[in-house]
C-alpha cells in the first residue's frame, strides 16, 4: 500500500515538473483527445516559409529558345519576351564560363523578378551560336523589354553583370 502511494506521489511529481514550465508551448487536442505540447515556431522560421525559393536561370533547348526569346533561324531575329533577359551562352569545358556561373546564379536570384535568366550550352545548341556569330565564350546578350540587344563576350565580374542588368531594367 505504501509503495502504490509512493509510485503515486512520483507520477504526479513527474507529471507537474514535466508540464508547462517555459510558458510558451500551446497544447492541442488531438482527434483522439490526446494532449499534445507544440513549441511556438521562431520568426525568422516563419519567415523562411513564407519566402519564394531563388530564382535560377533556365537552361533552353534550341525549340525553347524560339519560343521564348527569338527565331534565330529568322533574319529580323525579334525578341519575343515581355520581361528584359540575360541570355548565357557558355560551354561545360570553358573555364571562365564556370568561373562565371556563380555571379549568374546570384545575380538570377536577386533579379529574376524583373529579367528573365537563360543560359545557351553553346556544344548543345550550335546552331544558335551560329546564327548569332559568337565565336568567343563566355558571351552575354542583355537584351531589354524593346528587343534591344547589348552583347559582351568574355568573363564579366559581378559589379559589372549588375550595371549590364541595371541598363535593361526600365
Amino acid at each position: 500500500m505504501k509503495l502504490r502511494r509512493y509510485l503515486f506521489g512520483l507520477l504526479i511529481i513527474a507529471t507537474v515538473s514535466c508540464g508547462n514550465s517555459s510558458g510558451r508551448e500551446k497544447s492541442v487536442e488531438t482527434a483522439h483527445n490526446e494532449t499534445v505540447l507544440q513549441e511556438p515556431m521562431p520568426v525568422e522560421h516563419r519567415k523562411k516559409e513564407m519566402q519564394q525559393p531563388p530564382i535560377k536561370p533556365i537552361l533552353l533547348s534550341e525549340v525553347q529558345y524560339i519560343q521564348l526569346v527569338a527565331d534565330f533561324r529568322t533574319s529580323d531575329k525579334k525578341y519575343k519576351g515581355e520581361k528584359p533577359c540575360v541570355v548565357d551562352f557558355y560551354a561545360d569545358w570553358c573555364r571562365p564560363c564556370r568561373m562565371m556561373s556563380p555571379i549568374f546564379e546570384k545575380l538570377a536570384g536577386k533579379y529574376g523578378d524583373k529579367v528573365n535568366f537563360y543560359k545557351v550550352d553553346a556544344d548543345v545548341s550550335p546552331n544558335i551560336s551560329a546564327a548569332y556569330n559568337i565565336t568567343a565564350l563566355p558571351t552575354l546578350f542583355f537584351i531589354d523589354s524593346k528587343g534591344v540587344t547589348n552583347k559582351i563576350m568574355g568573363f564579366m565580374s559581378e559589379e559589372e553583370m549588375e550595371k549590364a542588368i541595371l541598363t535593361i531594367i526600365e
